[in-house]
């Protein structure tokens, strides 16, 4: 199976390259060789970015794919175990403040509908109806965003894939 990526993670490839090259040599080591091998093979070469070394790290112009895949490195494999378990509660954390948000934006659809529909009895069914079909395009939309807030989690497997190779 062949696996397309966007030209900004190729560009971003470049980007940790040259930053690997300016870490301290035990931070260099913690990264696996097949992983620094395959970030030199699918950078994009073509791509312009010179690591300033009188800049920290965080003061770099980095693109956000880059700093995406650097956090995921970050946390596979220079952090400690007691901060690579921190971040995981951070996550989880996120996760359920995401799921809370979601939730007071449903109970919010049910209160606008019910000022929407200030009506009687014989309406109750129509209200019902909407209120269904409110809930379910919620729960599509719902599911799009953290399909799209995993990017974490699809870097993290992308990363998997290139040492399975």
């Amino acid at each position: 199976m062949i696996e397309v990526i966007s030209t900004s993670y190729l560009k971003a490839f470049y980007e940790i390259n040259e930053i690997i090259k300016h870490m301290k040599k035990d931070l260099q080591e913690k990264i696996p060789e097949e992983l620094k091998n395959n970030i030199e093979k699918a950078r994009d070469k073509r791509h312009v970015f010179s690591y300033n070394e009188y800049l920290p790290l965080s003061g770099q112009k980095l693109l956000p794919e880059t700093k995406e895949l650097l956090a995921v490195i970050y946390t596979k494999y220079i952090c400690s175990k007691e901060e690579r378990e921190k971040w995981e509660e951070y996550n989880e954390f996120y996760l359920e403040q995401l799921s809370k948000k979601e939730q007071e934006s449903k109970a919010n659809t049910y209160n606008e509908i019910d000022e929407e529909n200030n009506i009687d009895k014989k309406d109750e069914v129509k209200k019902e109806k909407t209120i269904l079909e409110k809930n379910e395009l919620k729960e599509n939309t719902l599911l799009a965003k953290v399909e799209k807030e995993s990017i974490f989690d699809k870097l993290k497997k992308y990363i998997k894939n290139i040492f399975n190779k």
